[in-house]
């Protein structure tokens, strides 16, 4: 009689959670370690006076039928049109510039119109943006296909150099992307309005993530039914349900190695759990280098690890309003104010390490997304204010709990956060009003609760250094160990999702 195998898997973001679940379906023993006091990483929703906030989703793309959620979603058994409600399908995004308002629907052909009629002299520039939009379509088809999943990445780099242009689009940028296409900078802008989503200027990244972003929500764009504790509490139940162990507070100090081949952790507190597989859901920086020390690393990984850059931070601010935002002209969208038509000035003073004298700001108003109304007491709502910061100025404070930072970093706090506040209130007039709640974060807000590196809203930088084999793979140099999370196929909850079950195929297999 065979004997169950074990896995141990290492957080519980969303890659960590897809993992469990589908060994679990596949017969494993699991056991999930979470260090923080709730599962979820950045899926966790976090509640202040029976008001909740997300600070991690604020649309996810691909839920669809038939979707890159859905197909993963299937596989452990979950129903994506019971977890999630579609956004506003004429408007899911909002892209505000000093004089230009542009909305992003559903659909590419009804976009490319949309972007026609208002650049009418520059449909040429359109039109070749939605060819080789239709390129990257087949090269995400061999991307998605289940046969590469359990290779490593030179394999897909043969499957994919078979289509014509890949090599550009892999390591050309997309600035000078958009400057092929166009030289009308209103339209440039537009094309990349949306680039906080990964947290760079187009100037520091591939064409083919350009335009994976942009193609991500061509078919529309989707918030979980009760925040993201909704997709955690459905992941959860299907794998406790086949057995799966979910423990938090259980920081894991160390993973045992014994001949290159992983046989266990080690715990914060000693205790000492042996496994037959082991997937690592977290910062791939924090498992080689911390986990397992550099001296025990092949120098090639040394080194990739010891150079590879965080992401930016991001400062948040969380409203819960006595009011119904629909009343005020909100609703499930996301707003983009931007105080320039200029991506790379946006994102410049940060990836310096120095705080801008303007802001752009992304506004999510959660509640008005999610049709379960649990968000926010009835009649009530949510608004949640976020702009990429450097992770510099609050360094000083990092590992420390916010009530032990001390009077300067509640002044810089709150000074970053009012003037958010005011930023945004100039751009919308009579929004906000009637405060019942109000709450600011930073990017060492992101290193204590999800162990952010240096605070990163996106694990490491999705820059062109750092994408495709510039990042991990799951399958690493050490026997039964694997990797999932941002660090994987890149940041963005699908990706994730996707970096999990790939993961846990391989450690099925292995």
């Amino acid at each position: 009689m065979n004997q169950t195998k074990k896995a141990i898997v290492i957080g519980s973001g969303a890659s960590g959670l897809v993992a469990s679940a589908y060994l679990a379906k596949s017969g494993f023993d699991v056991e999930i370690l979470e260090q923080a006091p709730n599962i979820g990483g950045y899926l966790h929703t976090f509640s202040l006076n029976n008001y909740h906030f997300d600070p991690g989703i604020h649309y996810i793309g691909e839920c669809q039928k038939n979707g890159v959620v859905d197909r993963i979603f299937s596989e452990i058994d979950i129903e994506v049109e019971n977890l999630f409600c579609e956004m506003d399908t004429d408007a899911f995004d909002i892209y505000r510039f000093p004089d230009l308002e542009v909305r992003r629907c559903k659909g590419s052909n009804a976009y490319r119109d949309r972007l026609a009629k208002l650049f009418p002299k520059e449909t040429k520039g359109i039109d070749r943006f939605f060819e080789h939009l239709g390129l990257f379509v087949q090269i995400q088809s061999k991307m998605m296909n289940p046969s590469w999943a359990l290779s490593d990445i030179t394999l897909l780099y043969q499957i994919l150099s078979d289509l014509p242009g890949f090599y550009k689009m892999k390591y050309a940028d997309y600035g000078s992307f958009l400057d092929y296409l166009t030289s009308d900078y209103r339209l440039k802008a537009v094309l990349s309005a949306n680039l906080g989503c990964i947290g760079l200027p187009p100037s520091r990244i591939t064409t083919l993530l350009g335009l994976a972003l942009f193609n991500f929500f061509n078919s529309g764009a989707y918030f979980p039914k009760s925040g993201g504790n909704g997709i955690c509490d459905a992941i959860k139940k299907v794998s406790q349900s086949k057995g799966a162990v979910f423990r938090t507070k259980s920081e894991v100090k160390q993973i045992l190695l014994n001949d290159n081949t992983a046989i266990g952790v080690v715990l914060k507190n000693g205790e000492q759990i042996n496994a037959d597989v082991i997937i690592s859901a977290i910062d791939p920086t924090i498992t080689f280098g911390k986990l397992i020390e550099y001296q025990d690393l092949p120098n090639e990984l040394c080194q990739k690890v010891i150079h590879m850059k965080p992401s930016l931070g991001a400062f948040y601010v969380f409203l819960g309003l006595k009011r119904d935002l629909k009343n005020h002209g909100m609703g499930a969208f996301n707003i983009w104010d931007h105080y320039t038509f200029d991506m790379e000035e946006i994102f410049k003073h940060a990836l310096k390490g120095k705080m801008s004298s303007q802001l752009s700001l992304v506004s999510s108003f959660n509640s008005l997304k999610d049709t379960s109304g649990s968000l926010a007491p009835e009649g009530c709502s949510t608004l949640e204010i976020l702009s990429f910061v450097p992770y510099e100025p609050f360094s000083r404070w990092d590992g420390l709990r916010s009530n032990k930072r001390g009077q300067e970093y509640q002044d810089l706090k709150e000074s970053i956060g009012e003037k958010m506040m005011n930023t945004f209130t100039k751009n919308h007039p009579d929004v906000v009003g009637d405060i019942d709640v109000k709450n600011y974060a930073t990017p060492v807000s992101n290193s204590f609760w999800v162990n952010a590196v240096k605070g990163g809203a996106y694990g490491p930088a999705m820059s062109i250094s750092q994408t495709m084999g510039g990042r991990f793979t799951p399958k690493t140099c050490f026997k039964n160990l694997f990797l999932a999370g941002s660090g994987v196929f890149g940041a963005g909850v699908p990706a994730c999702f996707m970096s999990g079950m790939t993961a846990a195929r391989m450690a099925e297999n292995s």
